[in-house]
């Protein structure tokens, strides 16, 4: 698939300084749970952070509302930040980043959660804090849900970019450890994960899921999950080393490793995305596996949130055979459309294209057979992916 095309400019969102300098957007599709009808008066929320030139003492939780996907505003009878900064009195220089939200299955409740950390030794202790609200305006007090439990010489690569997902009924947080000083000792690079049965906990200890692997030795900074209607684990991975991009990959469930990864955005040299950072998806109306792309990026330290869109081709099946292949077994998302399949081996040959195939208007699970000629690949392993075009 294309990469998606980088946004010429950041979206016009208050940074609460005269200026559009914001980060870590998540944003939630209300009409996907509440059947097409607006949330308290608008369709998309979004909860983000600024950060004008990198000053963490205004990274703060904020919260904004559009109908079109572009033009975002505060929502009537909101104050940002919804969380002030912590106090400065306070030893340790702590800052506040890393928002995530969710709106219940029902529509009852939306949660944001965010994380705190401090820059000075022996408080780098990282700290996440849950708010929760009913009607968008009014916004619980901040409770600490969990927290890394040490004060660790290199938090910052600690428990980064939480998330929050209900997972038929087990809340789930996956975070990003990036660290070179554990207690453990050297360098931990993992998707960390925690669960609890009710949103306030009590959470479980951490988890540690292998990153999956992209080639060069790079490793996931900041990430988003979303839960597909299929029940696929929909990670997006923001990679820091350069050159940085956003990838997509898949996890059948918890604790399981995303795969079948895609890159779908880079970086843009010497424009306002120099270098791409916290992304997140939702999916479009078209109905044909399409994704808008929310993310955060920066040049010398000037930041914003970019939008822009892609159509995804996400892999249906992953095998092992080099002969021919009797049958593809897989669900599609977004599914009122014909679609057809193709080979790609491990040294990037692929097959023609098979016929077009129908999906029952209905949706749902599908098995198809369909036959495929691989006497021009060569490598040993093979993966099927659905497309369009």
């Amino acid at each position: 698939m294309a990469l998606a095309t980088n946004a010429a400019s950041p979206l016009d969102i208050d940074d609460l300084s005269g200026g559009l300098q914001n980060v870590h957007p998540s944003v939630v599709d209300t009409h996907e749970i509440t059947g097409g009808l607006d949330w308290n008066g608008y369709r998309y929320w979004m909860a983000y952070t600024p950060y004008p030139n990198s000053d963490d003492d205004e990274e703060n939780p904020c919260i904004a509302v559009s109908n079109d996907r572009l033009t975002w505003v505060t929502p009537p009878g909101v104050t940002n930040p919804l969380v002030s900064e912590p106090d400065k009195a306070q030893p340790g220089n702590r800052f506040h980043s890393d928002t995530d939200l969710m709106l219940e299955p029902d529509g009852s409740i939306m949660h944001m959660i965010y994380r705190e950390a401090g820059t000075v030794n022996p408080y780098k202790m990282v700290e996440v804090f849950l708010i929760s609200t009913s009607d968008g305006v009014n916004w619980s007090t901040p409770v600490e849900i969990f927290n890394s439990g040490v004060a660790l010489d290199s938090s910052n690569g600690t428990m980064l970019s939480p998330t929050l997902t209900n997972y038929n009924g087990t809340y789930l947080s996956h975070y990003v450890i990036n660290s070179t000083n554990m207690p453990e000792g050297g360098t931990v690079e993992a998707i960390g994960l925690r669960t609890a049965p009710a949103v306030t906990g009590p959470w479980s200890s951490e988890t540690r899921v292998p990153i999956p692997d992209i080639g060069g030795g790079q490793a996931p900074w900041h990430m988003a999950v979303r839960l597909e209607p299929n029940g696929v684990l929909r990670f997006v991975l923001q990679y820091r080393s350069s050159p940085t991009s956003i990838w997509l990959g898949d996890s059948s469930g918890p604790g399981i490793t995303p795969s079948n990864m895609v890159k779908v955005l880079g970086e843009a040299p010497g424009e306002w995305d120099g270098e791409v950072y916290r992304a997140c998806i939702i999916p479009l109306d078209s109905g044909l596996g399409d994704y808008g792309l929310y993310y955060s990026a920066f040049n010398s330290n000037i930041w914003g949130i970019g939008y822009t869109a892609f159509a995804y081709q996400a892999p249906v099946y992953t095998g092992e055979e080099t002969t021919e292949l009797a049958t593809v077994e897989g669900v599609i998302p977004n599914k009122l459309f014909e679609f057809r399949v193709r080979a790609r081996d491990n040294d990037a040959e692929e097959s023609a294209w098979s016929s077009w195939l129908p999906v029952p208007a209905s949706g749902g699970s599908v098995t198809t057979p369909v036959s495929l000629s691989l006497s021009n690949l060569t490598g040993t392993s093979v993966r099927l992916s659905w497309g369009r075009a």
